[in-house]
């Protein structure tokens, strides 16, 4: 007896992830081995839509989502990023001098075979935003950390999700005050999206449209609003460099759940929820919600 296509799917899921994690560690980036788990799983999405990258840096994330993206089937990824080596609104340890960063970016991506499926955008995302008109089922953004630029992003992009989409926020839980205040207060605590979490420092979302938030979920939103509400305080003086109390933030981090998450039980709660029809319509199935906390991933 043959495999079943969810078999064949999980397998070659379990070989991306082991690949995505080895990547994390061998390219350079802040992207760690927990949070390349989450990014390889996301082509998988079942929903149609196109996967956007703001922030592609030196190619790090780029060259896992696209290596994901084929082995689930799917042809073209997008990044963006204008690719200024010292912009003040890159995170610090982002910051480089003397590189070429467009050459570098490109060598990269040769040389991991991916730069024929990365359709990349020297610009900023506000000047992508002119022209993009795509639906999309993911949308990672890593770009500009400030909260006027990372607001502006959400907003601007989030327009473009599919019911069933994934919206990642890099940077949650580090030094810039910016991805945290966003993710909180126009992701988690948005009727838009349903499921949410944390996992390393990415927040995520799953976008449900015009559905509805159902209790436990907005239980589980408020439960992880408030402790990274508490962080924001701190996160900005930090960034301000007014005061920086590392206790304080190491503290009120550990108390934001973070924990790695099954790849594959993870997507299967994804995909559950939100079934393609043959004409392309997005039906809602209503989860049968566990008892374990959805937004602790």
């Amino acid at each position: 007896m043959g495999l079943t296509r969810r078999e064949i799917r999980d397998a070659t899921l379990a070989g991306r992830v082991v690949e995505s994690m080895a990547l994390a560690e061998q390219l350079s980036g802040c992207l760690t081995r927990r949070e390349a788990k989450l990014l390889a799983v996301l082509p998988y999405l079942d929903v149609r839509g196109e996967i956007l990258e703001i922030g592609a840096f030196q190619g790090k994330c780029s060259i896992i989502l696209a290596k994901s993206a084929l082995a689930a089937g799917v042809d073209r990824t997008y990044a963006c990023d204008p690719l200024l080596p010292l912009s003040s609104t890159l995170p610090v340890e982002a910051r480089v001098s003397e590189v070429n960063l467009p050459q570098v970016l490109h060598q990269n991506l040769a040389a991991h075979g991916v730069a024929d499926v990365v359709e990349f955008y020297r610009m900023k995302s506000s000047e992508l935003a002119r022209s993009w008109n795509r639906p999309l089922k993911c949308l990672w953004i890593d770009g500009d950390h400030r909260h006027s630029g990372i607001s502006a992003d959400v907003q601007i992009f989030s327009r473009f999700l599919v019911p069933g989409a994934v919206i990642c926020v890099q940077g949650v839980l580090r030094k810039c005050g910016g991805p945290t205040r966003v993710f909180a207060e126009q992701i988690v605590m948005s009727e838009s999206y349903g499921d949410c979490g944390v996992c390393g420092s990415v927040g995520w979302a799953q976008y449900i449209g015009d559905d509805v938030v159902v209790q436990q979920q907005w239980e589980q939103k408020v439960a992880l609003y408030r402790r990274l509400c508490r962080l924001v305080p701190h996160l900005v003086l930090s960034e301000k460099k007014i005061r920086e109390n590392k206790v304080a933030l190491k503290l009120l981090g550990s108390l934001v759940p973070r924990s790695e998450i099954n790849p594959v039980t993870w997507l299967n709660e994804r995909n559950a929820a939100y079934r393609p029809t043959i004409d392309g319509r997005i039906l809602p199935v209503r989860p049968v919600l566990s008892g374990e906390s959805r937004c602790a991933v």
